[in-house]
């Protein structure tokens, strides 16, 4: 009974001991000392960044940059950096001399072969960012910015096939068309009733804005009646597939210098310089001549075949599309074009045909070469990619609208290939890793035909299957590496010799960059140590007591801690007096959730009070 009045009595002493305060103004002075806190840690960092920032623009390298980016990805300069690092990629010592590979880099924009690769054979050197932009229009029309790139390698840097995937051009992310995107978005017209829209429907507009939308609509209407609609799925292959494998690779890229950097728009399959042809006999009476082809690369004694850098003179049209006044003010902006076709031998229609004009630093260059779309023939088509034409750059046919109508007149072409992965030789057994046709008879492969005919007559019609044929080209390879796993399971494909390819399943590259100066990687680690000091981290309490004297602070803080809390005592200045507290709490709501308990069992003026570290 007496240490149970004990007791009583130092619970009675020790809240006698507590000394009030002025809660309200205490909460206030709170707030105001973690807005303070707030504010100091963000000036040192600023301060911190601010001379990091002097630092590395002083230094002035790509990888200094890169890490000022990765580090401090918030800070105000970072667009600044970004803009900085842009410039310093355009420069190709730059980029030797910085963590990134150029090959890499090339593989993911091939825009910027013209500037990282030494194009121009003849001087073993790059050619200079601003020589990508065509000089012979006005300097106020903005289709200057515009170029072309023919990347012409077969052979990746293994002596693999390269392969192809194109990519076609988003006209949505076109500048051409972005403030009538913006007035279809903001009136809710979907791109279909754009194509429908009544340019009368801009009248009520302010003059500039009305006119700036009629003519963007007019362009969409003719891109779209002129190439649009003609657009086909990518093509995307390892390899080019008629009677064998071959290698492939070779595309036209489509790219615009936006300020310091160069998008990259489109990716066009096409096929270079593969044959040459000699007469060999002419018709005295008729005149028709006969040839004999040959294969011919632009390599050896004949690498002068192309130029590195050539202009797009002219642009000629296509019997197939009515040359309208639409077609002739779109030629207008982008420097001129007209409506004949150029022919082939007097005979044979090349398509859309754009005038390649090698530079006058390549007098040997072959002249009258062009970009058009390739010969309807199964074996041009299933070819592309590969090397096999006698000079022009062959294209798809919505690969020869789309140059037409996206390329202005003057234009710079530049050509690049290595000597040594120019090729269109047949792959060898060992390194065709994909799936291989079965068909050992042309029987065989029109049962197949058939069928894919039969049970999917619109994929049929859509890749111009037709039920005979040849049994090893493109068209019947496309459909087996689609079909194959339900054709062999019918009676017509379980005779066939064919082996379903085993699934191998490739680990994922990782690219590891080494740093070239273990110092400069331990600053930079440094840095990063020192940032975090600044970082904001708050820590909550539960006041639950203020006292005069830190004994007794103490003592209640002991109390408390017997019936299972964590506590702290502390001094604060504006309350004059020691708090004891519960906590402290890592995250806000862990206090709130505890704080209506305490209030209950402890003390239900007990408030949340809060720290910045």
């Amino acid at each position: 009974m007496r240490i149970y009045l004990q007791i009583f009595i130092l619970t009675i002493v020790l809240f006698s001991c507590k000394t009030s305060y002025d809660k309200s103004y205490t909460i206030q002075c709170n707030n105001e000392k973690i807005q303070n806190d707030i504010n100091t840690l963000n000036e040192k960092r600023k301060n911190h960044i601010d001379s990091i920032y002097h630092k590395y623009i002083e230094i002035n390298t790509i990888d200094i940059l890169t890490d000022f980016i990765k580090t401090y990805p918030e800070s105000e300069y970072i667009d600044d950096i970004k803009d900085k690092r842009q410039i310093l990629f355009q420069n190709k010592e730059k980029v030797e001399n910085s963590q990134f590979d150029i090959n890499e880099l090339l593989k993911k924009n091939p825009c910027y072969i013209p500037i990282y690769k030494n194009i121009d054979y003849l001087r073993n050197k790059s050619i200079l960012f601003n020589e990508l932009i065509n000089s012979e229009i006005s300097e106020l029309n903005p289709y200057k910015y515009r170029f072309l790139v023919g990347d012409l390698n077969t052979l990746d840097e293994n002596g693999k096939s390269r392969g192809v995937k194109e990519s076609f051009m988003k006209i949505e992310d076109s500048w051409e068309f972005i403030e009538l995107f913006n007035f279809s978005e903001e009136y809710n017209i979907s791109y279909d009733s754009l194509l429908n829209l009544d340019s009368k429907v801009f009248s009520i507009l302010q003059k500039e804005k009305k006119e700036k939308l009629q003519v963007q609509l007019r362009l969409l209407k003719n891109y779209h009646s002129k190439v649009g609609r003609y657009l086909k799925e990518v093509i995307e292959k390892n390899y080019s597939s008629y009677g064998g494998y071959r290698y492939t690779g070779q595309k036209l890229c489509f790219c615009e210098v936006n300020n310091d950097t160069i998008l990259l728009i489109a990716e066009h399959v096409t096929s270079a310089r593969g044959k040459t042809r000699h007469q060999i006999s002419e018709d005295s009476i008729t005149g028709i001549k006969k040839f004999a082809y040959s294969e011919a690369f632009p390599i050896g004694d004949q690498r002068k075949y192309y130029a590195a850098q050539n202009k797009i003179s002219i642009k000629n049209w296509e019997t197939q599309r009515k040359y309208n006044s639409d077609d002739k003010f779109r030629d207008s902006l982008l420097g001129g074009g007209n409506s004949r076709v150029t022919f082939f031998d007097g005979k044979s229609q090349l398509p859309n045909f754009m005038l390649i004009d090698p530079d006058p630093l390549y007098p040997r260059a072959m002249k009258m070469n062009g970009i058009h779309e390739g010969s309807l023939s199964n074996m041009s088509r299933c070819m592309l990619g590969t090397p096999q034409s006698l000079g022009c750059f062959r294209t798809t046919d919505y690969g020869s609208k789309f140059s037409r109508w996206w390329t202005p007149r003057y234009a710079n072409l530049f050509i690049y290939y290595d000597e040594d992965r120019y090729t269109n030789k047949e792959l060898p057994e060992e390194e065709m890793t994909g799936i291989k046709l079965p068909f050992k008879s042309k029987s065989e492969g029109n049962k197949f035909r058939k069928w894919v005919n039969d049970n999917y007559p619109s994929f049929a019609k859509k890749i111009d299957l037709e039920e005979e044929g040849s049994c090893s080209n493109c068209f019947i390879q496309q459909a087996w590496e689609l079909y194959y796993h339900e054709y062999i399971k019918t009676g017509d494909g379980k005779k066939l010799n064919f082996s379903p390819p085993e699934v191998i399943i490739k680990d994922e590259k990782v690219e590891v960059v080494e740093k070239k100066n273990v110092e400069d990687l331990t600053n930079k680690t440094e840095d990063k140590n020192i940032l975090s000091q600044y970082d904001i981290i708050k820590e909550y309490f539960i006041i639950i007591g203020c006292f005069k004297e830190i004994k007794n602070a103490n003592s209640y803080s002991l109390k408390i801690e017997k019936k299972g809390y964590s506590t702290s005592v502390f001094y604060d200045k504006n309350a004059k007096c020691n708090f004891v507290a519960i906590g402290g709490f890592d995250k806000k709501q862990q206090a709130l959730s505890e704080l209506p308990n305490i209030q209950q069992k402890i003390d239900k003026e007990s408030w949340i009070y809060t720290k910045v570290k």
